[in-house]
């Protein structure tokens, strides 16, 4: 048996042989990592009090972002041409350094980061969307218990199908009450609004519809939503002016949606931006997915009931007639799941129109101008699209009474001008 010493030996001579063939290399320089810092330097610039969320939107010191986009695209990089010795900027995508850090961009935190450079976004607007998405959550949970029939759900869906409304709305009315942020709030189907005892008042007035698309859907395990549009509190007002006078377009500060489908979706206005945001369901937070929401111009479907339109009038028909007539270009798709906010969704991405128009039996439409079309119609303007009642603009219209009802086209810019065309337009004998 060999000695262990002659196993070792050629081990030691080949190790001998690599240290001489080694070439000494000059040192490198220390690459330092920007990307890398400090908590403490991160938790002073950081405004929501989550360092963990706020890496990548870190901004320089010297830096004093004036727009939105600015600051929803990122800082200026600069990037070295090949070829060339000089260096030009170059707008960074948020995503990009969201990838890069790992980082969660709930709506507060955006919000937190448009603070210093917006004056409408203050430290109240910000706590009330954080309430809203409370709100919102907690009508998601509502809603799923009702679908899965589940022993929790018929206690708390006892009743009628108003009562089954009536308490969606109150998971968002208790909740906007207690915020702090608050002067009054009114939800579709309440007779008045519901005033904020004083001591917990805010500069905010909030409308909501807690259950867009229905009973019938939600049985049917369909797609349903959530609407809210906040307005500034105008203290010059009237205490004896009507309650609909603070809730017009020139008071609207945000507006915005939620969806409740496979996954729940929330689009909301931030400034002249639309933004939209999908609940993570591991962390329960509402994460970034787009910041610069566009309606296409021309649209390849419409979405209306159509059941009533033996009712409707000669325009909407003559309208609906050369949409269906291949002689006049391409059809287009019909497409109806009879839930606003689930229709409104799919046009806005897809593009086309969305109609309901007045008829016989209900002259001045079913859709409420206060809790609904002056949301969405907010929400398409900054889309680029537009919205209309067929004689005008939905924006521009003055609400009379809370619950008060318009006919409602909505859609793409090109679709809505030309059922204008032919709404403004005599009706043929």
């Amino acid at each position: 048996m060999f000695p262990r010493r002659t196993k070792i030996e050629p081990v030691k001579r080949k190790e001998e042989k690599k240290k001489e063939s080694k070439v000494v290399s000059p040192p490198k320089e220390p690459i330092e990592d920007t990307a890398s810092e400090s908590l403490d330097e991160i938790t002073e610039l950081c405004k929501c009090g989550e360092p963990c969320y706020s890496t990548s939107m870190k901004l320089r010191p010297e830096e004093d972002p004036e727009s939105m986009d600015d600051i929803l695209l990122g800082s200026d990089t600069d990037t070295l041409h090949k070829g060339e010795g000089r260096k030009s900027k170059k707008k960074e995508s948020i995503f990009v350094r969201d990838i890069a850090h790992n980082t969660i961009l709930t709506p507060t935190v955006v919000l937190a980061r448009l603070e210093r450079s917006k004056t409408d976004i203050t430290p109240s607007f910000i706590s009330l969307i954080s309430f809203i998405q409370v709100a919102i959550k907690g009508i998601r949970v509502k809603i799923l218990r009702y679908k899965h029939r589940t022993k929790l759900a018929a206690i708390n869906f006892s009743g009628s199908k108003k009562h089954i409304i009536s308490n969606l709305n109150d998971v968002m009315i208790s909740v906007l009450t207690y915020s702090g942020c608050c002067y009054q709030i009114y939800a579709k189907g309440e007779e008045d609004v519901r005033l904020v005892p004083p001591d917990i008042q805010g500069p905010y007035i909030v409308c909501c519809t807690g259950l867009s698309g229905g009973i019938d859907n939600l049985e049917c395990g369909l797609d349903v939503g959530t609407i809210f549009s906040i307005y500034k509190r105008d203290p010059k007002l009237s205490p004896f002016a009507p309650r609909t006078a603070n809730m017009s377009y020139k008071y609207l500060v945000s507006s915005g949606y939620a969806l409740f489908t496979s996954s729940t979706k929330l689009v909301m206005s931030i400034g002249k931006k639309l933004c939209s945001f999908i609940l993570d369901p591991v962390v329960e937070e509402f994460v970034l997915n787009d910041d610069n929401i566009k309606i296409p111009d021309k649209g390849q479907q419409i979405s209306v009931d159509e059941g009533h339109s033996g009712l409707w009038e000669p325009q909407i028909l003559e309208y609906m007639k050369r949409k269906k007539d291949p002689k006049l270009g391409r059809p287009l798709k019909t497409r109806c799941v009879g839930s606003l906010v689930a229709d409104f969704h799919r046009t806005m991405y897809s593009g086309g129109i969305y109609l309901y128009p007045a008829n016989r039996k209900n002259p001045q439409g079913k859709t409420t101008l206060l809790c609904e079309c002056i949301p969405l119609a907010h929400i398409v303007d900054l889309a680029g699209g537009a919205a209309s009642t067929g004689k005008g603009d939905v924006l521009k219209t003055e609400a009379d009474q809370l619950g008060q009802y318009i006919p409602f086209f909505i859609g793409s810019k090109h679709e809505v001008q030309e059922l204008l065309l032919i709404t403004s337009s005599p009706a043929r004998g």
